[in-house]
């Protein structure tokens, strides 16, 4: 029984992205279009779902946690921008950026967690304002722009294998912290109630600041493989949300697959089934606007499925209860 239902879940957790890939399989084969599927498509795939996967685990450990931050997107392009200026001026190289990003993250991280403790502002309205401060701190460290794409000692963790290994090390970083530590096991609490977990001990300032410094530490890697993909430029007017946002689609759907086995895991799969998505449909010719729509909508669909009846799907796979494990 054990093994029938580990099977079943395995269908459950790997059913979307298996249905985005032959979906786009068959209409670009339709169209003539022959490259989907292929070794080159795969890869461009890796580097994506590596990239969004660091964004989105950063995201998750404050959603899991209850809180809506809106300094995620800032945190991870700041740090990025700090550790691309410090590191062209002093000549170093990949591992220098990595540190130096790393570090800043945690540090950004850390001063938003200090003034949301502080103020005692709701989560939304204090990290709204520490974005925007944030922004307007990029208009005095990149004010003519950074673009580190070309430079070759410094995109190491932009490229493979480099990039696979920043990506495994935030998957591993994510699943120690919520499965096997302290503070990410009281988290759940927090986020259910938080009233009653502070009545039992709970310290609620201790474990903000832990998810602060793991988000800071994820971001900051996030940040290089960033840079190294992305022209670096001065950001306003909250102009850093949409990768937040863009982002936030692959946690909420990485939550509902995790159910089926673990978040990392489910993050993971949303991460390769968003991909898939986009990759499909800028093969099919559909990359002047309208995919984005249609992305919207596809998603939209999916997460109002997930989020209001998630009971309904759960019980199409239920198996019965009362018969005992084999």
């Amino acid at each position: 029984m054990k093994t029938r239902k580990r099977f079943a879940n395995f269908i459950k957790t790997i059913i979307l992205p298996v249905f985005v890939f032959v979906l786009f399989f068959i209409l670009t084969r339709a169209q003539g279009i022959m490259y989907y599927g292929t070794a080159n498509m795969w890869m461009t795939i890796l580097r994506t779902v590596c990239y969004t996967l660091t964004v989105s685990f950063g995201i998750a450990v404050q959603i899991r946690a209850g809180r809506m931050d809106f300094t995620g997107g800032i945190t991870f392009i700041l740090a990025s921008m700090l550790s691309g200026m410090v590191t062209v001026n002093a000549g170093g190289n990949s591992w220098m950026l990595l540190g130096i990003s790393v570090l800043a993250g945690v540090l950004i991280s850390v001063i938003t967690a200090t003034v949301y403790i502080v103020a005692r502002l709701p989560i939304v309205i204090c990290t709204i304002g520490m974005a925007l401060l944030y922004e307007s701190l990029t208009t005095i460290v990149g004010r003519n722009g950074y673009d580190l794409q070309h430079i070759d000692n410094l995109t190491y963790f932009g490229r493979v294998p480099g990039i696979i290994m920043a990506a495994v090390f935030v998957m591993i970083l994510y699943f120690v912290y919520t499965n096997y530590t302290v503070c990410g096991y009281q988290t759940r609490h927090l986020r259910n109630n938080q009233l009653a977990a502070i009545n039992i001990g709970i310290n609620e300032k201790k474990n903000i600041y832990v998810a602060y410094i793991i988000s800071g530490v994820i971001f900051g890697i996030a940040g290089v493989i960033y840079c190294t993909q992305t022209r670096l430029d001065v950001q306003s007017n909250l102009s850093t949300v949409g990768p937040l946002f863009s982002n936030l689609v692959i946690v909420y759907m990485g939550f509902y697959f995790g159910t089926f086995s673990t978040d990392t895991i489910g993050v993971f799969v949303a991460s390769l089934s968003v991909a898939l998505f986009n990759y499909g449909m800028s093969a099919i010719g559909l990359d002047n606007g309208l995919d984005k729509i249609l992305y919207a909508f596809f998603f939209m669909i999916l997460i109002n499925i997930i989020t209001e009846n998630a009971w309904r799907i759960k019980a199409l796979f239920q198996k019965k209860k009362q018969q005992p494990d084999m």
